[in-house]
């Protein structure tokens, strides 16, 4: 299967401080906005096979994390398998790990004593799409709502990966200006209480036009949502509120 880049715009969409929530805290923005990355899919059919989707990273370190995927003993793979949430993994910590390997290239020897960030998305059984950033953010674990909301985030790059964002809304069906007014403060930081107060609206009241609205664009949580209107034109972060 052929690589399918990730578009720069998306990767611009995922680090424009306009479009992303106030309150995601320092960690997450650091995850969305970084340009050390690697993005690759794992497949499982006769043995363990990875391909390198995306990376801005030095081929040396891509490949070796690809090599190290399709080696069902390796750290990393073992991890993967036993994980259901985000993890932090050391290459130092791999078996016969090579610091000298690449003694010219000083992305490897950045990678060699750092930690990645690992978040992956199992799409079928046999096929899992992982989002590496090199340098961790140990600090985001300790916060559940902001590794959930950093996970909507990436949620998109995996989408436009497999190339089913757009397939997957129903074109018949359509938000309503109060869905989108909802999701609009939503983007801005704004809590459902504080929207209520807004749009003169209960709190839970926009909880079901939000609700309504994620549904429909079928996301996984409200910023997954926010970022599939955005891209399907249906919301306008610049647009005075």
């Amino acid at each position: 299967m052929a690589p399918v880049a990730v578009p720069t715009s998306l990767l611009d969409l995922l680090g424009d401080e306009k479009s992303s929530p106030e309150n995601i805290g320092a960690e997450v923005d650091a995850i969305v906005k970084s340009r050390r990355y690697t993005i690759l899919r794992v497949t499982k059919l006769n043995g363990l096979q990875a391909s390198l989707v995306e990376s801005s990273v030095d081929p040396c370190v891509s490949g070796y994390i690809a090599d190290l995927l399709a080696d069902e003993e390796s750290v990393l793979s073992r991890k993967l398998a036993s994980s259901v949430v985000p993890f932090i993994w050391k290459p130092a910590k791999e078996p016969f790990f090579d610091r000298e390997a690449y003694p010219g290239s000083a992305e490897w020897s950045d990678f060699a004593s750092s930690s990645c960030t690992v978040f992956f998305r199992r799409n079928t059984p046999t096929e899992t799409l992982l989002f590496i950033t090199h340098g961790s953010a140990e600090a985001l674990f300790a916060d559940t709502e902001a590794l959930m909301v950093c996970q909507g985030w990436l949620q998109v790059v995996f989408d436009e990966i497999v190339m089913e964002p757009r397939s997957r809304v129903d074109p018949h069906v359509r938000v309503t200006v109060r869905e989108r007014e909802c999701l609009r403060w939503c983007a801005e930081g704004k809590t459902s209480e504080e929207i209520g107060i807004i749009l003169s609206l209960s709190t839970h009241t926009v909880n079901h036009y939000l609700i309504s609205a994620t549904k429909k664009l079928n996301a996984v949580n409200r910023v997954h949502a926010i970022t599939t209107a955005i891209r399907l034109g249906l919301l306008d972060i610049n647009s005075p509120l």
